[in-house]
């Protein structure tokens, strides 16, 4: 059975330099295990020790892996929800993700990426 996969970045990754090595660690993990969908927490961009960061810095990533073809794509927290359509896309491929209770609530502090 499909998964939704998480990773989150505010558990002890301020720094950014160490949460880009976990995000490219977790994204290698999941495509090795098969799975499609992962839903990354960074905040908001609020904080404290490099916390402001995070969001930026992750977002960057996924777009260099988007590139790179190691991702299909990535939704921005803030647009997920049925009026998007890469989210409905999502959805209609991996019906699982809307079981995630964070589903079609938009939210700034994480990014959905389809491996």
């Amino acid at each position: 059975m499909e998964q939704l996969y998480e990773l989150n970045l505010l558990n002890g990754f301020t720094d950014t330099g160490s949460a880009v090595k976990a995000l490219r660690y977790t994204v290698a993990t999941v495509r090795a295990k098969g799975g499609h969908v992962l839903r990354v927490t960074h905040g908001n961009g609020e904080g404290v020790h490099g916390a402001e960061k995070l969001p930026a810095a992750v977002r960057t990533q996924l777009k260099r892996y988007k590139r790179e073809g190691q991702i299909r794509f990535f939704i921005d927290g803030e647009v997920l929800g049925d009026d998007d359509p890469t989210t409905r896309y999502l959805v209609d491929k991996y019906p699982f993700v809307r079981e995630d209770p964070a589903w079609a609530t938009p939210d700034p502090t994480y990014t959905v990426v389809c491996i």
